[in-house]
């Protein structure tokens, strides 16, 4: 879960060969409202991700996930919001960002 500690990142990093990071919202409110969740720990939690890869691990791979949800996270400026996210603090490190088409197969 991307709203872990990093203690808990910190034991299971060592044991992972992928990291699947799903990356919902980028902004803040919108985050809350959605998942109950502060996206900050979201955001730390990649970096932290991001230094370990960088400086312990490189031969880790980190995939960013982003389900698009209609009348939620499928938005042009969330979309436009998380791709600079990735640019400006994952590059190199980031091998694959998927936009996951919702389904609500999950629903009664």
């Amino acid at each position: 879960r991307g709203v872990c500690s990093a203690d808990c990142l910190e034991k299971v990093l060592p044991y992972a060969d992928t990291v699947l990071f799903d990356l919902k919202e980028v902004d803040t409110g919108k985050h809350y409202d959605f998942t109950g969740q502060h996206n900050q720990r979201v955001f730390d939690n990649l970096l932290y991700i991001r230094n370990y890869i960088a400086d312990r691990a490189p031969e880790k791979v980190l995939w960013i996930r982003t389900p698009l949800i209609p009348g939620a996270t499928a938005s042009c400026d969330n979309i436009t919001g998380i791709g600079a996210f990735i640019a400006q603090n994952l590059a190199g490190i980031v091998q694959r960002w998927e936009l996951c088409a919702f389904n609500n197969l999950c629903r009664m």
